[in-house]
């Protein structure tokens, strides 16, 4: 029985097995029997993928999707969900966290299931299934693009004189796989957990919540040009450019 370890690739001899990543099929159909297939092709999908791992959940009972969303990307979204979901799309808003946020919700018993097998459906567990390997620099930009709106800032190092690039999220799973695809664009991203376990937080209407830890995946501000060159350097101007990759 071969039994898998890590070694320099400086040892690998002429006859060693090697893992390798398996690249999926373009179609991710995981529900079989059920018709359904989602095509990572269609732009609108794949954008509205990026969303939904920075912002989105499912619910367990209901098979709904939920985003919650500022004002200013409630529109963005909208639109994504409305090019591939025919069904009611509602909106409510959430003044126990923000006066600013809204959450968005749609029924699909299909997607939700879909959704959660293949990316997670609560912060903690979201990932990305192994398909997105075989994906080229364009599809990974424009996920990334819409996935940094959702869970991203440009953060000013010490001098102020330049930008690096952060992605935050509750799961280190998530931004670890994130941080293996930023080789692709020749990206080295530093991965950082941030200390938050047993605090409390509190809503601006005065519920309180127990937070997690969460992780951030930096860009230094030479690399980030890479991923996305068209980006402003200008923090306040920064969501002015949704449409850099369409």
């Amino acid at each position: 029985r071969l039994i898998p370890r890590w070694i320099h690739a400086e040892n690998v001899k002429i006859g060693d097995f090697v893992k390798v990543p398996k690249l999926a099929q373009r179609d991710l159909d995981t529900e079989a029997g059920t018709g359904i297939s989602y095509r990572f092709s269609d732009s609108n999908f794949l954008k509205f993928l990026g969303w939904y791992v920075a912002e989105g959940w499912c619910s367990e009972k209901k098979r709904e999707i939920y985003l919650e969303l500022n004002q200013t990307d409630l529109p963005i979204v909208y639109q994504l969900i409305q090019s591939f979901h025919s069904g009611a799309i509602r909106t409510r808003r959430r003044p126990e966290l923000s006066d600013e946020v809204v959450e968005l919700i749609f029924s699909s018993k299909k997607l939700s299931r879909w959704l959660k097998k293949n990316f997670g459906h609560l912060a903690p567990n979201k990932r990305l299934p192994e398909i997105f390997l075989n994906f080229s620099l364009i599809e990974l930009r424009k996920f990334l693009w819409e996935y940094f709106s959702g869970d991203g800032c440009l953060h000013k190092n010490n001098q102020n004189t330049e930008f690096s690039l952060r992605f935050t999220s509750a799961s280190e799973v998530l931004l670890r796989q994130i941080q293996l695809l930023l080789f692709n664009f020749g990206i080295a991203g530093s991965l950082d957990r941030i200390k938050r376990e047993g605090k409390i937080n509190k809503f601006p209407h005065g519920r309180s919540y127990a937070v997690r830890d969460l992780f951030n995946l930096e860009i230094a501000g030479n690399q980030r040009k890479k991923l996305f060159p068209n980006l402003n350097q200008r923090i306040d101007k920064i969501f002015q450019f949704q449409p850099l990759y369409p």
